[in-house]
C-alpha cells in the first residue's frame, strides 16, 4: 500500500484533480471513471498514483462520492455527513504512524473511494474545504484548490 502526503494541501490538489476527472475544461465530456473507458492499472489519472483503479464496489463507492463532493464545493461538506459516513463505514481502516508519531486513519486497501477519504478528512480538518472552488470561466468550470491568502482567486476570470 503507498503513502501518500497527507499535508492539506497535497490532499487537497489530489482531491481536486478526481473531482475534475468526470470532465471538465479542455476534458469536458471525457468522464475518467466511466464505464465505457478502457481499463487502465491505477488511478493516476484521477489524482492516486499507484492505487488500483476502481471496480466494482470501489468504482460504485468512488462515483457516490465524487457525486456528493462535487455537490458539496463552495458549501460546507458537512451537508453530505450522513452520505459520506455511509461510505465510510461501508471501508476497512486502521491507524497508521508517521514520522513524527502522529497517528492518521488509513484505508486498509487501496480502495480508490478510502483514499479520497483520507484526504477529505485532511483538507476538511485544516479548514481547507472552501478553498476547492469552481472556475470562474463558464467555458472552464473546472476545480481549483485556492492557495491564495485573500482565498479570492477566480482563476479564468477573463
Amino acid at each position: 500500500m503507498h503513502t501518500f502526503d497527507l499535508s492539506p494541501a497535497a490532499a487537497a490538489e489530489r482531491l481536486v484533480a478526481f473531482l475534475n476527472s468526470h470532465g471538465v475544461g479542455y476534458e469536458a465530456g471525457r468522464d475518467l471513471l466511466a464505464a465505457s473507458q478502457p481499463p487502465v492499472q491505477d488511478s493516476a489519472a484521477l489524482g492516486y498514483p499507484r492505487v488500483p483503479f476502481p471496480a466494482g464496489q470501489d468504482l460504485a463507492q468512488a462515483l457516490a462520492l465524487r457525486g456528493l463532493l462535487l455537490d458539496g464545493v463552495g458549501t460546507d461538506a458537512a451537508a453530505a455527513q450522513d452520505a459520506l459516513n455511509a461510505i465510510a463505514d461501508a471501508l476497512p481502516w486502521v491507524y497508521r504512524f508517521g514520522a513524527d508519531g502522529l497517528a492518521a486513519p488509513a484505508p486498509v486497501h487501496d480502495a480508490l473511494a478510502a483514499r479520497v477519504l483520507a484526504d477529505l478528512a485532511a483538507v476538511g480538518t485544516a479548514g481547507h474545504w472552501k478553498r476547492i472552488k469552481v472556475c470562474a470561466n463558464d467555458a472552464c468550470r473546472a476545480l481549483f484548490y485556492d492557495t491564495t491568502k485573500a482565498r479570492t482567486r477566480r482563476w479564468h476570470s477573463f
